[in-house]
């Protein structure tokens, strides 16, 4: 069987159900869907040809019920609209399989289904007196809600009429290019400046602290001669005196020197250093008494009296008493006397300084930087006033010949350790130069049995090799 058109008038009166197929309804149509409610007197059997006059009708066919096959539309007069499952012109109690379009005035569901007879469930779809039309250019005649989607642009528009005017709306669409970034906006006004804080009442100037006592001043490095090398600079350190170590031994003696509590000469004139170390516990002073505590201090020509670590300088006045005391301030066993006298005079009594007089002696030839000894046959204990030498050199003078030799190794910007036999040092920078002391260093001989050999170091800075002589100008201090 093979139908073409399938018209279904009367849903509304107004619109027919076409169903336009290109290829044979199939059986399940005809039979399953159809069967049922095409049948009697709907759908005429067709007419037997008649004769008669021409242009008469022919005769009508018998009456007859549909058979399952037909090559004709098939149009129901009813005109009732399908609202239910029991109303309608064209009832279908089973499935229609369409494999061509479906052309709709209204259509009417109770849901929609899956092609698995599942109901679809994400949502419903209500279609009220619309149309939705696929085409590159908008329809002719829309009604007021009707859907148009244009192919050419990929938009969908809704028609829409409030009554004095209408037009296609358009719902959503490609998206746009992004517009052109608008100009920046002006900048707002400059705020008010705060006003200033009160300013704060300035501190209180701290205490200006004590200055401490200046530090001797070293012997003047030498210039090098010209075209010769600079000499190094003088050592810093104690000038024109004689300096004392001063420890504790626990809370009975100090040790100076390396002796316990020995006795002290001293000649009026003179500077002597106690650099003195003792952890704090025991402050050393000097004093007219033999008493502990501060009383009886002695302060002419002392500097930092009664320190438990620190130097202690002491410049004996020329009318200093002939004996003096040092005692710790908390322990009266560590104590011992200081006896003073002129130049010349021993603790025994009176006696006279010799006369100044010049003593040298002469290095072997030197190179340049080398150090070599010299012995000057003088005195037993001497006065030094002046220090001569034939060329710029470093010059190192000793109590004896051990302590030249422990000493060799030291260098020209280095001092020498407290107690360590060097009596005095200069350093020369000119052919010939003097060197003046001022005060004047006191010298001994301290080999046993006592010599009056006077044992020198002296090292060349005259940039070339040389013999150095060097000259001492002595005043006698002991026989």
């Amino acid at each position: 069987m093979t139908i073409k058109k399938f018209n279904v008038k009367g849903l509304d009166n107004t619109a027919n159900v076409r169903i336009l197929t290109t290829d044979n309804l199939t059986s399940n149509v005809v039979y399953a869907a159809l069967t049922s409610a095409l049948t009697g007197s709907n759908i005429g059997g067709g007419g037997g040809g008649g004769s008669g006059s021409p242009g008469g009708p022919g005769a009508t066919g018998a009456t007859g019920v549909f058979s399952g096959t037909t090559n004709q539309a098939i149009i129901t007069t009813n005109t009732t609209p399908s609202t239910s499952t029991s109303t309608g012109a064209l009832l279908v109690s089973g499935g229609a399989g369409v494999s061509g379009n479906v052309y709709a005035g209204r259509v009417y569901s109770s849901g929609f289904y899956m092609l698995d007879g599942s109901p679809y469930s994400s949502g419903n779809l209500n279609i009220s007196g619309a149309t939705i039309a696929v085409s590159s250019t908008a329809p002719s005649t829309p009604a007021n809600g009707n859907l148009w989607f244009s192919t050419n642009t990929g938009d969908l528009f809704i028609y829409f009429s409030d009554g004095s005017s209408a037009g296609w709306l358009q719902i959503f669409g490609p998206a746009g290019p992004i517009g052109a970034t608008g100009s920046l906006g002006a900048t707002g006004a400059t705020g008010s400046i705060g006003s200033t804080g009160a300013t704060g009442t300035q501190g209180n100037i701290g205490l200006t602290g004590a200055t401490g006592a200046p530090g001797a001043t070293g012997a003047q490095g030498s210039t090098g001669s010209p075209g010769g090398a600079t000499g190094a600079t003088g050592a810093t350190g104690p000038v024109g005196g004689y300096s004392y170590t001063v420890t504790a031994s626990g809370s009975s003696d100090y040790v100076i020197n390396g002796s316990n509590d020995p006795d002290l000469y001293m000649i009026r004139g003179f500077t002597y250093y106690f650099n003195v170390t003792t952890s704090g516990g025991h402050p050393f002073w000097i004093k007219t008494s033999r008493v502990t505590g501060t009383a009886s201090a002695y302060s002419n020509g002392v500097t930092n009296n009664g320190a438990a670590d620190g130097l202690i300088t002491f410049t004996v006045p020329i009318d200093a008493p002939s004996q003096l005391y040092y005692i710790c301030q908390f322990h009266s066993a560590m104590s011992g006397n200081i006896f003073t006298s002129n130049i010349g005079t021993g603790s025994g009594g009176g006696g006279s300084a010799g006369p100044r007089a010049t003593y040298s002696g002469t290095s072997a030839s030197l190179a340049n930087n080398a150090a070599g000894n010299i012995d000057i046959t003088g005195l037993k204990g001497y006065i030094i006033y002046k220090i001569a030498s034939s060329h710029p050199a470093w010059i190192r003078i000793y109590t004896n010949a051990a302590a030249r030799s422990s000493d060799s190794a030291r260098t020209s910007g280095t001092d020498p350790t407290p107690d360590t036999g060097v009596i005095a040092e200069v350093i020369t920078n000119a052919t010939p130069q003097t060197i003046t002391l001022a005060p004047a260093v006191a010298g001994f001989n301290d080999e046993n049995p006592v010599t009056t050999t006077i044992p020198i170091a002296v090292t060349n800075l005259s940039g070339g090799t040389n013999a150095i002589t060097v000259t001492l100008t002595l005043v006698k201090s002991e026989e």
